[in-house]
This record gives C-alpha cells, sequence and structure tokens, in this order.
C-alpha cells in the first residue's frame, strides 16, 4: 500500500484504506488527532519496524501517548508519539458515508412511527 504524506483533502474523502507517514511533529500530531477521530481500526508502523493493528481509543498530547486496543491482545497498551513512523487505515469505517443528518432524520421517523403505534394502543384500551 503506497504511503502518502501529504494530509490535504483527508477530511472531504474517507480515511479508509490510506497510509501516511508523517514529515515532523506537527503532521503526526494531525495524523494522530485523524486516528482517533477515525471509528475503524489503523495499524501503526513502529520505530523499530514492527507493525500494530486496533483500535486506538485515547490520546494524550501532554504526555504524547496513544492507547489502542490491538486486535492480537486482550489488555491495551500504550504507545509514545516518538515511537510511531506511519499510520494505515486499515480497518472498515462503519460510519462512512452516513451523516447526522440522515441518522437524525431515521431517528425522527422511527420516533414518529413508535408514537403512532403508543397512540394507537392508546386507543384500543379506550384512553382516547
Amino acid at each position: 500500500m503506497p504511503t502518502e504524506t501529504s494530509f490535504t483533502n483527508e477530511t472531504e474523502a474517507s480515511l479508509e484504506g490510506r497510509s501516511f507517514q508523517p514529515n515532523n511533529d506537527q503532521d503526526l500530531v494531525h495524523l494522530v488527532n485523524l486516528a482517533f477521530d477515525y471509528r475503524g481500526d489503523i495499524t501503526l508502523a513502529l520505530r523499530d519496524g514492527t507493525q500494530v493493528q486496533g483500535y486506538l481509543f485515547n490520546r494524550d498530547p501532554r504526555a504524547r501517548t496513544i492507547d489502542m486496543m490491538l486486535k492480537s491482545e486482550t489488555a491495551p497498551r500504550q504507545f509514545e508519539y516518538g515511537q510511531v513512523t506511519g499510520i494505515a487505515f486499515t480497518g472498515e469505517d462503519p460510519a462512512r458515508g452516513r451523516s447526522w443528518e440522515e441518522w437524525h432524520s431515521k431517528h425522527a421517523s422511527e420516533r414518529k412511527a413508535e408514537d403512532e403505534k403508543n397512540r394507537l394502543a392508546a386507543i384500543e384500551r379506550g384512553e382516547l
């Protein structure tokens, strides 16, 4: 998989399937933030040449640490920013293509259907 160094258009297109190698510390911080907001698994390329795959569930910019649940382990692991040489967005993003507006519309429709069901049940019971 090719490694990208540019972060242009990362908010306009899905990160799913993309791989980045930061050029500097500012890029790394930005990339960690993108990985934190990503809803699928990521793969970290580490300075020692190993790669770990899992879900990034926490990051602490002050301590410069990343907390991940790895696919291969049951306990979370912590990595220092300095260990990371690249991040690949390897897992499927379950929310890809879905927006807040679509969710809200679907939720409102479901609530309306539930209200109607409750209204009909109340009529049947003689309450309305």
